[in-house]
């Protein structure tokens, strides 16, 4: 459960609640954080769906597994579990024999325990399904966009106004013309409820920073 304050000509407070979980996921890894999405070529008909981790096994071993183009999506999960356990056996046997994932394609990298954030390190996979296949990332692309505002946005709490040209349809969908709310708040209605308006209303702030910071050293 996370507020997010508004502020603008309609003041108000939005509760956003994240009930999103898979039990038989959660029970064999420890989960970190994740990110789900879902390329719709048309209602209710779902072209794929596509889940990104952060998992953390009994013993210590730290994972990011990426899954997309899953069948269903309750699929997304269980291919994920099993994406994680084939790493597992293989980081014990590189010749161990594996599962077969259920999805466009699939890849799981170990995590350095040092600095697993840290963008100038490139983790070997340790298990992959056709890694290099093309296609729609959907939602995914926000944890993108979030790395992006992170880098370039240093005070959270700076607050920035939706316009028209950021309205989006799709989940999370509560901000309206005229809103202020701050980069915090807005990064939270992105990731949480997967709000497209905020994703549009991050990019065209945080991109006007970049484009005036590159004119200013040029």
């Amino acid at each position: 459960m996370y507020p997010v304050v508004i502020e603008g000509p309609n003041p108000r407070t939005e509760i956003l609640i994240t009930t999103l979980s898979h039990r038989e996921l959660e029970d064999a890894y420890n989960l970190h954080g994740g990110k789900t999405g879902a390329h719709l070529k048309g209602v209710p008909e779902i072209d794929g769906t596509h889940l990104v981790v952060i998992a953390e096994t009994a013993d210590g071993v730290r994972l990011v597994g990426a899954v997309r183009g899953a069948r269903t999506l309750e699929g997304r999960f269980l291919e994920m579990k099993k994406a994680l356990d084939n790493a597992v056996l293989l980081l014990r046997n590189p010749h161990a024999p594996v599962a077969e994932i259920a999805a466009d394609s699939v890849a799981v990298a170990e995590l350095p325990t040092h600095n697993p954030l840290s963008q100038d390190y490139d983790p070997p996979l340790v298990f992959a399904q056709n890694p290099d296949c093309a296609g729609h990332m959907a939602s995914i692309t926000k944890l993108m966009t979030a790395m992006v505002m992170l880098d370039h946005i240093s005070d959270l709490d700076e607050l920035v106004e939706v316009q028209e040209s950021n309205l989006r349809r799709g989940t999370g969908n509560f901000l309206q013309v005229g809103d202020v709310a701050s980069y915090r708040d807005l990064l939270h209605a992105m990731l949480l409820p997967s709000s497209n308006t905020a994703a549009h209303v991050i990019a065209r702030c945080v991109g006007r920073k970049v484009l005036l910071e590159e004119q200013r050293l040029a």
